[in-house]
């Protein structure tokens, strides 16, 4: 399953983090940026420590879903 979290951004902000699963950094996990009215927007790969950056972003509410990069891990969610 995935992980949600809203966000409101000023005008070329960005949204970064940490995905873990069972408190440990998740390397190669896909982060799914989308729009308040559920449009992605696109999506950003974890590094070997779980960390993400999406570039700029203009002022709006997004939420993200992250999960595995391999598709057909996803398939189902």
């Amino acid at each position: 399953t995935g992980a949600f979290a809203d966000f409101a951004l000023t005008q070329g902000a960005l949204i970064s983090g940490t995905v873990t699963t069972s408190g440990s950094p998740l390397a190669d996990a896909r982060v799914h940026i989308f729009s308040d009215a559920g449009v992605e927007l696109g999506s950003v790969v974890t590094n070997g420590s779980g960390q993400y950056t999406t570039p700029g972003l203009p002022n709006a509410t997004y939420f993200a879903v992250a999960g595995s990069a391999e598709p057909a891990l996803n398939a189902g969610v």
